[in-house]
Protein backbone atom coordinates (compact mmCIF):
# COMPACT_ATOMS: atom_id res chain seq x y z
CA UNK A 1 0.00 0.00 0.00
CA UNK A 2 0.98 3.62 -0.53
CA UNK A 3 0.23 6.05 2.30
CA UNK A 4 -0.18 9.76 1.63
CA UNK A 5 -0.24 12.69 4.02
CA UNK A 6 -0.24 16.47 3.65
CA UNK A 7 1.31 19.01 6.01
CA UNK A 8 2.69 22.52 6.00
CA UNK A 9 5.49 21.50 8.41
CA UNK A 10 9.08 20.79 7.42
CA UNK A 11 10.04 17.11 7.35
CA UNK A 12 12.18 15.74 10.17
CA UNK A 13 13.50 12.46 8.76
CA UNK A 14 15.46 10.02 10.88
CA UNK A 15 19.11 10.59 9.86
CA UNK A 16 19.81 6.88 10.41
CA UNK A 17 17.33 6.07 7.65
CA UNK A 18 17.37 9.10 5.31
CA UNK A 19 20.54 10.60 3.83
CA UNK A 20 18.97 13.68 2.23
CA UNK A 21 15.68 15.30 1.27
CA UNK A 22 14.61 18.03 -1.12
CA UNK A 23 11.33 19.65 -2.05
CA UNK A 24 10.27 19.49 -5.68
CA UNK A 25 6.97 19.98 -7.45
CA UNK A 26 4.91 16.81 -7.97
CA UNK A 27 5.07 17.24 -11.76
CA UNK A 28 8.88 17.44 -11.60
CA UNK A 29 8.99 14.33 -9.40
CA UNK A 30 6.83 12.47 -11.93
CA UNK A 31 9.24 13.50 -14.69
CA UNK A 32 12.15 12.08 -12.67
CA UNK A 33 10.19 8.92 -11.88
CA UNK A 34 9.48 8.34 -15.58
CA UNK A 35 13.15 8.78 -16.49
CA UNK A 36 15.13 5.53 -16.00
CA UNK A 37 18.18 7.73 -15.29
CA UNK A 38 16.28 10.11 -12.99
CA UNK A 39 17.89 8.76 -9.83
CA UNK A 40 14.58 7.61 -8.32
CA UNK A 41 14.43 4.18 -6.68
CA UNK A 42 12.36 1.49 -8.42
CA UNK A 43 9.87 1.35 -5.53
CA UNK A 44 9.39 5.14 -5.59
CA UNK A 45 8.85 5.04 -9.36
CA UNK A 46 6.20 2.35 -8.92
CA UNK A 47 4.45 4.30 -6.14
CA UNK A 48 4.47 7.49 -8.24
CA UNK A 49 2.76 5.61 -11.08
CA UNK A 50 0.15 4.19 -8.68
CA UNK A 51 -0.58 7.59 -7.17
CA UNK A 52 -0.79 9.41 -10.48
CA UNK A 53 -3.26 6.81 -11.78
CA UNK A 54 -5.44 7.05 -8.65
CA UNK A 55 -8.39 9.43 -8.98
CA UNK A 56 -8.80 9.81 -5.20
CA UNK A 57 -5.14 10.81 -4.83
CA UNK A 58 -5.45 13.38 -7.62
CA UNK A 59 -8.53 14.83 -5.88
CA UNK A 60 -6.76 15.00 -2.51
CA UNK A 61 -3.67 16.51 -4.11
CA UNK A 62 -5.70 19.20 -5.87
CA UNK A 63 -7.47 20.06 -2.61
CA UNK A 64 -4.28 20.22 -0.51
CA UNK A 65 -1.43 21.41 -2.73
CA UNK A 66 -0.69 24.47 -4.79
CA UNK A 67 2.01 22.89 -7.02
Amino acid sequence: PVLVGFTDKLPRPNPDEVAATRNIAWADFLDLARDPNGGISPWAREEAELLEANEEFRRLFAANCTT
